[in-house]
């Protein structure tokens, strides 16, 4: 049987995994392969040795789901306190909004005609339907642009605190 040169792939070679050979067109010594052929492990050891790396890699990727899943469960724990935090701040916001409102509606030596709530914006909210949630006519948001100086065009952002001039019947 012969083999090709793994140098310059000139076939017609012996088999240079046992005897010392060169090869006649590139002139290369091929006498490394035989030592690394001496070298190589039987094939039970190859097979024992692709089972321990499939193992070690089977075991990192395990690995790497539980840390990616620990780390997801904390990350949301920290979302959700966020969200808690923000939905406080905004009862509370709303709660002193509605106490003013309560303590303007109760004096009555105000001559005052409207009473002015603060309204901290939430995700998704615009002038329209702000104005839809205070007046009941989302016609109003010009009202709401004006008052707090909004000029076009404009973004509302999450937290931002507007002024609504509500007016007493």
């Amino acid at each position: 049987m012969t083999y090709n040169c793994p140098v310059c792939n000139k076939a017609g070679l012996p088999d240079f995994k046992i005897v010392e050979t060169s090869c006649p067109q590139c002139n290369a010594n091929l006498k490394a392969f035989m030592v690394l052929n001496s070298l190589a492990l039987p094939q039970s050891q190859n097979i024992n040795k692709i089972t321990l790396l499939f193992l070690v890699i089977l075991l990192s990727i395990f690995g790497i789901y539980i840390y990616n899943s620990s780390t997801t469960e904390n990350t949301l724990e920290k979302k959700f306190e966020i969200q808690s935090i923000y939905l406080k701040d905004s009862i509370k916001l709303y709660k002193d909004s509605v106490g003013a409102l309560q303590n303007h509606l109760k004096d009555k030596t105000s001559h005052s005609s409207y009473v002015i709530i603060k309204y901290r914006v939430k995700d998704g909210d615009y002038p329209a339907k702000i104005a839809a949630m205070f007046y009941n006519d989302w016609k109003m948001y010009t009202e709401i642009e004006a008052f707090n100086n909004l000029k076009k065009p404009y973004i509302l952002r999450k937290g931002q605190i507007l002024r609504l001039k509500i007016t007493q019947d």
